[in-house]
């Protein structure tokens, strides 16, 4: 079975500074608003910031204001002065200062001082309600930042996007509060809107695409891993999932394909990705043995054990190939050295080998084997293991 897929929302900070970042190409010199504010002016007025506008802060309010119950914590000992003397250049005309905020929230952000991002997205959309940039900047920072419900964050990225903001990044964030409501539908929904203000953004297509899967539209999540390579072409990653979804809908031939192009994609600084070269061999040569070809698989496998990675599971898995060809001398071989370049981790190729040993009359060998793989297990290996799942219903 393929590995398990999940949408996992963009919560570490490194998220926030790619794929739902800051409009590209701003600067300090454009409006963060340009392009949106007059567009939307003579349908909404000026002072419309309502249920999710300006959240009043330490030297605003007696009550701490809505903050409070946000970040309990951290703002009883900042005020809104303390946020704007560390992220905003003084001297700035009141023309430029929307931008100003906005941009020191984005600051902020890099910072994961949420807190003090929203409290400048805050300050932003005081002088420019139809802020689309400043929207998105709070709406982030009430969702990376509150340990409560997400309907401010979600309200608040809403009008980010009814505002026209100009990327991805407010509806991949809407996907992801919706996927962690489990509307998984309202999530794929966002990502279709997404997906058509960036079209080439892999992000989009990869987080769909995990979503269609739990939704069981196969088809269509394998068409977003195709659009993904399209893009991307090298990028290993997406042939990796796009071959374990193919292989959960029997298409065999195209999953082995596409974990035998994972090694022979080159990145553009021509560095191979040994890592996922060699977990690339470990699914085709289990595909392979399922579907008994045996000696497909021990060719895979010896081509992996040239390659140095994983080298302990990768004889494992020869051995087993080896095991089903009723080579026992070679498999013996295989699990030994694998037990041996991993021993504190070899229970799976003690059991084996015990088997093996069972199979040839070597019983005293075998119990060995056998006495050993249990204390193993009595303190188990904390290396997560590749494991060839025997209890799998050949196809």
């Amino acid at each position: 079975m393929p590995a398990e897929f999940k949408f996992f929302p963009p919560v570490l900070a490194v998220c926030l500074l790619t794929s739902c970042g800051a409009p590209q190409g701003s600067n300090s010199t454009a409006a963060p608003s340009s392009g949106h504010s007059s567009s939307q002016s003579s349908s909404q007025s000026a002072g419309q910031s309502t249920d999710i506008g300006t959240t009043k802060t330490g030297d605003e309010s007696a009550a701490g204001g809505e903050l409070n119950g946000i970040f309990p914590d951290a703002h009883e000992h900042r005020t809104k002065n303390d946020v704007l003397k560390k992220y905003v250049p003084t001297g700035r005309d009141s023309k430029a200062a929307a931008l100003d905020f906005v941009l020191a929230a984005e600051k902020a952000h890099k910072m994961c001082d949420f807190e003090g991002a929203v409290i400048l997205a805050d300050e932003a959309i005081k002088l420019e309600p139809q802020n689309a940039w400043a929207y998105f900047e709070k709406g982030r920072g009430l969702l990376y930042g509150s340990s409560l419900d997400n309907s401010q964050a979600l309200a608040c990225l809403e009008k980010a996007a009814a505002l026209k903001y100009p990327q991805a990044g407010a509806y991949q964030l809407m996907g992801s509060i919706y996927d962690g409501q489990k509307q998984t539908r309202k999530a794929v929904e966002c990502l279709d809107k997404a997906v058509a203000i960036e079209p080439k953004n892999v992000d989009v297509y990869k987080d769909r695409a995990a979503l269609l899967v739990s939704l069981g539209e196969k088809e269509r999540a394998c068409r977003d891993y195709d659009k993904w390579i399209s893009i991307d072409p090298d990028n290993r990653t997406p042939l990796l999932m796009r071959g374990e979804l193919l292989e959960s809908m029997h298409k065999y031939d195209a999953a082995l394909a596409d974990y035998n192009e994972v090694g022979q994609v080159r990145s553009a600084l021509g560095r191979m990705s040994s890592a996922k070269v060699s977990l690339a061999c470990k699914l085709q040569a289990r595909l392979l043995s399922r579907l008994g070809r045996y000696q497909e698989a021990v060719k895979v496998l010896s081509g992996g054990v040239k390659g140095g990675e994983d080298l302990d599971e990768i004889l494992k898995l020869r051995g087993d190939a080896y095991t089903a060809l009723k080579q026992y001398d070679l498999a013996i071989k295989d699990y030994t050295d694998s037990i041996e370049s991993a021993p504190g981790f070899c229970r799976d190729a003690l059991e084996a080998r015990s088997k093996v040993y069972a199979l040839t009359g070597k019983d005293k060998l075998a119990a060995e084997d056998k006495s050993q793989a249990l204390k193993l297990q009595e303190k188990p290996a904390e290396k997560v293991m590749f494991r060839m799942h025997e209890d799998e219903a050949k196809p």
